[in-house]
């Protein structure tokens, strides 16, 4: 038996590409939008690494960022070295043919150098971070990227000056290396925020933290300590030892006629713990409106009781009044 079949032939469009070009030829600017790639581009022939800073990293206190590269089996390992200073910060670049195999991923070790009198407290100077197994053609050398980098800032709170001579604010880190690192800021009426500067290896460790406590002397000479605890925030706004105070707003309730300054004396004293006396005089002018604010730290919360005296003064006037005893937070100066 015969099988005739009959096939007729067929015109079709190949497009290995899709109908891409058929459906940007109408654009206005297809070059936009549509690349043409060379398939024979060094890109797919040569392994090029290029290593960079971000930016400006000197505050950091880095003196060098090495870069080593190493390609190939290691029958035929083919090596590259990239170092960047701050003096010589601009990108460095490696270049190698690919190998039979077309790799693209090579195996790299970073190594950062830091400077000793930079500031920053560490648990070393060098740090060395393996990349096996990278295909970054374009490496950002970022600080932040592989170190645990952290400042703690400390700043005077609500600090009654008139009887702290000054605060010293005891700080100490764990998980920096075998030792404990230490860090003291004291700090006085007009002080600046201070700041702590750390510098880890990561991953971090599960102890890394850091811990602070107090010592605050009294222009008395009286010294208060706490004990230490663990800090959360990287800032510590620090407020003295005084676990009470008074807030006290006294209000311009007088005629001004004929009123040049009032003189406002305040007067406290206390026997525990140890005896506590606090004497404030302020001025102000007869035309004052805005009320008096004046702050007085206690350190038995419990003797909430001062005394306060108005002297009223002008031409030919001085009027002293008594000494009055009382609790109240807001009075009325008249």
């Amino acid at each position: 038996m015969l099988k005739y079949q009959r096939t007729d032939a067929v015109r079709r469009t190949l497009a290995p590409q899709g109908f891409l070009g058929l459906l940007a030829a109408d654009l206005a600017a297809a070059e936009k939008v549509v690349t043409l790639v060379d398939l024979d581009h060094p890109f797919f022939r040569e392994l090029t690494v290029t290593a960079r800073m971000p930016g400006d990293v000197s505050a950091l206190g880095l003196t060098e960022a090495h870069l080593s590269i190493d390609y190939g089996p290691a029958s035929h390992v083919r090596h590259g070295d990239l170092v960047l200073t701050p003096q010589h910060a601009d990108p460095q670049t490696f270049t190698t043919f690919l190998d039979e195999e077309l790799t693209l991923s090579y195996d790299a070790l970073l190594e950062l150098t830091f400077d000793a009198t930079s500031g920053w407290d560490g648990d070393a100077l060098r740090y060395a971070v393996p990349l096996p197994g990278s295909t970054d053609r374009d490496v950002v050398v970022n600080p932040y990227e592989h170190l645990d980098l952290r400042t703690y800032t400390v700043q005077p709170g609500d600090v009654d000056w008139d009887v702290v001579a000054s605060i010293d604010v005891q700080l100490s880190a764990t998980g920096y290396g075998d030792r404990e690192l230490r860090h003291l800021v004291t700090l006085e009426e007009g002080t600046p925020p201070q700041v702590w500067k750390l510098r880890g290896a990561l991953p971090a460790p599960a102890d890394r933290g850091v811990r602070v406590a107090y010592r605050q002397v009294l222009t008395d000479g009286t010294v208060e300590r706490t004990g230490p605890v663990d800090v959360d925030l990287t800032l510590l706004r620090v407020d003295d030892l005084f676990t009470d105070a008074l807030d006290l707003v006294l209000v311009p309730s007088f005629v001004p006629a004929g009123i040049d300054r009032v003189i406002v004396d305040i007067e406290y004293h206390s026997d525990l713990p140890t005896p506590y006396d606090r004497t404030v005089r302020e001025e102000l002018p007869g035309t004052a409106t805005e009320p008096l604010r004046v702050h007085l730290a206690l350190r038995d919360p419990t003797q909430r009781e001062y005394s306060v005296r108005f002297t009223f003064t002008g031409p030919g006037v001085f009027d002293q009044r008594a000494f009055v005893r009382t609790s109240e937070e807001v009075l009325p100066i008249r």
